[in-house]
């Protein structure tokens, strides 16, 4: 483990309720995307050299710019669209040619899993707006997956 990637095993917990209440709400509440900006905010002066954390920043809003005009396009969710820029504070620089493919692999892995669900769900779980409506994917469930395995996988 890298103290760079130490904002990201922080954010674990907020990860797995993103990934859960995405799946049960297909939707990511601002108040879950404003921790885990919080949790970055107090975990990075400390873990994160200050030039990097700029790097981050700036990546970030790139990234936000482009969410913006997809979420305009109606391609993504609001949630999802402001969900990514923030989860790329916490991406080291150094993982930034790594983390387009576990990104891809986190959102084939998520499509596998939903689409699992949705053919062998309980009926405890009939509810879930996620697996009640096809035409949707929950993307908090790859964007949680893929910082799990970001987190574990950068050295």
């Amino acid at each position: 483990m890298s103290p760079e990637t130490l904002p990201l095993f922080a954010a674990w917990p907020l990860l797995g309720a993103m990934a859960l209440g995405d799946l049960r709400e297909l939707r990511i509440p601002n108040r879950l995307l404003v921790a885990l900006a919080a949790v970055f905010a107090l975990v990075a002066p400390f873990t994160v050299p200050a030039p990097e954390i700029g790097l981050r920043v700036l990546a970030a809003a790139c990234i936000f710019v482009m969410c913006f005009a997809a979420f305009a396009a109606g391609v993504v969710g609001g949630g999802d669209a402001k969900a990514l820029p923030i989860l790329t504070l916490f991406v080291p620089v150094t993982a930034w040619t790594a983390a387009p493919s576990l990104f891809a692999l986190s959102l084939l892995a998520g499509i596998l899993a939903v689409l699992a669900l949705r053919r062998t769900a309980p009926p405890a779980l009939s509810g879930w707006k996620s697996l009640a409506t096809p035409r949707s994917f929950p993307m908090g469930v790859s964007f949680a997956l893929c910082g799990v395995l970001l987190s574990l996988t950068h050295h």
